[in-house]
């Protein structure tokens, strides 16, 4: 029987993946024990299957990118038709390909993980000496849409890093009661917050991503720093108190935000990120035993829905919802 080429046979491994419909948190149940099992570096965000139709049909776009690549620069293993021969190298040669040819780190990082999840490869950009993901990118990250295509979003970077600083909806931006201001930022036990008031009139502190905080301290310099008195909410000001001092305080950071632009997008980023950098802290102990509970081979408990369930809470709380489920099905798996 003849061998079909590389990309028939990717597309053939992908199709043994998929298990759209079933329970996603069983699958990485499964696929963590066989781990643990065979002794393998577990990801907690992985599964044996694939889940999504959206994933899905991004991995299928990769496999043809990469199979096109691939018979024109590496002819020989094409002919081969073994799929063994593609190895790091070859992976990291067309990631370099792809960024010298101006995709973005979003899209390399995509690619990359595809990559990794065909040929069970431990690819990193460190390793491949590949760019970095960081905020001066942030308005490329994103796939396109319809309704970006009459927008510039070049135009509109300060928005939307600020957006994705803090997780704020569009309304905090711009066009709502309360529209950021300077005196909407603060610094309370080191850290840089954004007070909003957004959906429903709740009051909240959002806390600025670190990645971030660099960038916020350089382009709005007048942050207040200030001392937390109410340990039950962990709020500087009361609702009552941020209406009257915003009241007193006139001019809005920003004068336009486009309703085309996907906001959503970069709160769902906030989220993501977020939730890395607390599990991070959580791991290293910088955040208290109410997170870290010594789980899972010392590291953090992943007990709901895949996630670890208190972390969840505090990045719900930080983007303003109340139910945990509601960040994971609408942020977190984004």
């Amino acid at each position: 029987m003849r061998m079909p080429n590389i990309k028939i046979q990717l597309n053939k491994k992908l199709d043994e993946m998929i298990n759209t419909g079933s329970s996603k948190h069983i699958a990485k149940k499964n696929y963590k024990d066989f781990c643990k099992a065979n002794n393998i570096k577990v990801n907690p965000s992985k599964s044996a299957f694939v889940h999504s139709f959206k994933t899905l049909d991004a991995y299928r776009q990769v496999i043809g990118e990469f199979s096109n690549w691939l018979k024109k620069e590496e002819p020989e293993v094409w002919k081969s038709k073994d799929l063994n021969k593609i190895d790091k190298n070859i992976c990291y040669k067309y990631l370099k390909y792809r960024e010298s040819n101006g995709k973005s780190p979003y899209t390399v990082s995509k690619d990359m993980s595809t990559l990794n999840r065909m040929f069970n490869l431990a690819l990193t950009k460190k390793e491949g000496n590949l760019k970095q993901r960081s905020y001066k990118n942030i308005f490329r990250s994103r796939g396109s849409k319809e309704m970006d295509k009459h927008v510039n979003l070049k135009n509109y970077k300060e928005q939307i890093c600020f957006s994705y600083a803090f997780g704020l909806r569009r309304s905090s931006i711009f066009g709502g009661n309360y529209a950021v201001k300077d005196i909407s930022l603060i610094e309370k036990n080191g850290r840089i917050h954004c007070c909003v008031i957004e959906k429903g009139g709740k009051y909240r502190e959002a806390p600025c991503l670190k990645i971030m905080e660099d960038y916020i301290r350089k382009n709005y310099p007048k942050i207040r720093k200030v001392s937390v008195f109410n340990i039950e909410t962990d709020n500087f000001y009361t609702k009552e108190q941020f209406k009257e001092l915003y009241k007193a305080n006139n001019k809005k950071l920003f004068n336009k935000y486009p309703g085309r632009i996907d906001n959503h997008a970069f709160r769902s980023k906030y989220a993501n990120t977020l939730y890395l950098e607390y599990l991070k802290a959580a791991k290293s102990g910088q955040i208290s035993g109410d997170v870290y509970n010594g789980a899972c081979g010392g590291g953090v408990a992943i007990d709901y829905r895949g996630y670890n369930k208190n972390i969840v809470l505090k990045v719900s709380k930080a983007l303003g919802h109340n139910r945990p489920s509601v960040v994971i099905e609408h942020y977190l798996r984004e």
